[in-house]
C-alpha cells in the first residue's frame, strides 16, 4: 500500500520504504562514493532507518563483488560488495537484496552502505550524522 507521502509497506507489515526527497552524498578518502536525489529510506520495525541508493548511482570502480552473503528473515538474501576507494578497501561495506521474499519489498537495483564506514554524509549539501527519520 502506498501512502500520500510515497511510503510503501511490505505485505509482511514490518518493512516500509519511502523517498528521501533530498540529495544524499557520501564521501570516503576525498572521493564521492554516492551522490543521488533518488535514494530511499528503509524503515524496519525495531531498527533505525537505513538509506538505499540506486546501484547505478555508485561509480562501478568503487565496487568489487564479495563472496559474502547473509540472510535477513524479513527481506531475503543479501549479497555484498567491497568498497574500493584508492588504496582503501572496506570489505563487505555495501549490500543489496537482488531477490526478495514474497511478503517483502523488492529492493533489487538498490544498495546500502554501512553508515559508519564513510568519512562524511550529506543531505542537500548539509553534513548529517545519521539517516533522518523524515
Amino acid at each position: 500500500m502506498r501512502t500520500p507521502n510515497g511510503r510503501v509497506t511490505a505485505p509482511n507489515g514490518v518493512i516500509s520504504i519511502e523517498p528521501i526527497r533530498r540529495t544524499v552524498r557520501a564521501t570516503l578518502g576525498g572521493e564521492t562514493v554516492v551522490d543521488t536525489p533518488d535514494g530511499i529510506r528503509l524503515l524496519e520495525k525495531d531498527h533505525e532507518p537505513v538509506y538505499y541508493f540506486p546501484l547505478a548511482d555508485i561509480p562501478a570502480q568503487f565496487l568489487r563483488s564479495s563472496q559474502t552473503h547473509s540472510v535477513c528473515p524479513r527481506k531475503g538474501q543479501a549479497d555484498y560488495f567491497d568498497l574500493v576507494v584508492g588504496d582503501d578497501v572496506l570489505p563487505d561495506a555495501v549490500w543489496t537484496y537482488p531477490e526478495h521474499y514474497d511478503d517483502a519489498l523488492d529492493l533489487a537495483g538498490y544498495v546500502s552502505i554501512y553508515w559508519d564506514r564513510m568519512d562524511a554524509w550529506y543531505e542537500d549539501g548539509r553534513q548529517i550524522s545519521a539517516p533522518s527519520n523524515a
